[in-house]
């Protein structure tokens, strides 16, 4: 059974100012206030603490415009059995992958309600020893004192890859009293491509405040930084959900 792996995402904000009902970014020299957020997956945070198939994700997020955006990623997998130096054939293969992401976000306007969200984004890197997967996690294992895995000699090797991807989303009001505090998000993502190719199906239920600020979070493998509430101002509502 493939282990499930843990999310924490994390929006910040530097040189952030604080008030009672909202978050304003501080902004760069040319007066822009920009959204920087980072995201990080790790089989570490699990239960059973085993690196297996996908065990790490890292991106960090970069929106200084109301439709575009950048993010910077790298994912590591290892096969399930770390102690063999020659991986079992049948298994999953040592592997890195570093890559650029540009894309493109918007919220579309039916009959007066902006509840649907289209991103389309570009992907470009590398896989193999290039994209330094070997390196942070035998730092990160010799950080927190954890073995390291012995077959990263048998990683594929470096080469470039490309991958386009679109993504749609519906936002689904599902509170009677008119406050918002519970909504649906369905979702649906093609992925075409060297890096992926798959269709992507899902839904998620939130609760919470503020909801018609935020549209979710998802993995980084199937979502986007895109934060289609960008403020010019730097000023944010706070917000706060929960979900599934």
């Amino acid at each position: 059974m493939r282990q499930a792996i843990f999310h924490l995402a994390f929006v910040t904000a530097v040189f952030a100012e604080t008030s009672d009902h909202a978050v304003r970014v501080g902004h760069d020299a040319s007066g822009i206030h920009p959204i920087i957020s980072l995201c990080d997956e790790n089989d570490k945070f699990g239960a059973k603490d085993t690196d297996i198939y996908y065990t790490q994700g890292l991106r960090i997020g970069y929106q200084n415009d109301p439709h575009y955006y950048w993010a910077l990623a790298q994912e590591i997998n290892t096969p399930k059995d770390t102690s063999a130096e020659v991986p079992d054939a049948k298994d999953q293969p040592y592997s890195g992958l570093l890559y650029l992401t540009y894309g493109y976000g918007k919220v579309l306007e039916r009959d007066g309600r902006r509840d649907c969200l289209f991103t389309i984004e570009g992907q470009v890197g590398v896989t193999g020893p290039a994209s330094g997967a070997e390196m942070i996690q035998d730092k990160f294992h010799h950080a927190i004192g954890a073995g390291v895995p012995a077959g990263w000699g048998t990683q594929i090797p470096s080469e470039p890859v490309f991958n386009l991807n679109a993504e749609f989303k519906r936002k689904i009001n599902w509170d009677d009293s008119g406050r918002n505090l519970r909504d649906i998000i369905a979702h649906g993502q093609v992925q075409l491509g060297t890096i992926r190719t798959e269709l992507v199906l899902g839904a998620q239920v939130r609760w919470g405040v503020n909801l018609e600020e935020t549209w979710g979070h998802g993995t980084i493998r199937h979502s986007s930084v895109y934060t289609p509430n960008y403020h010019p101002d730097g000023v944010y509502p706070r917000t706060f959900s929960s979900y599934f």
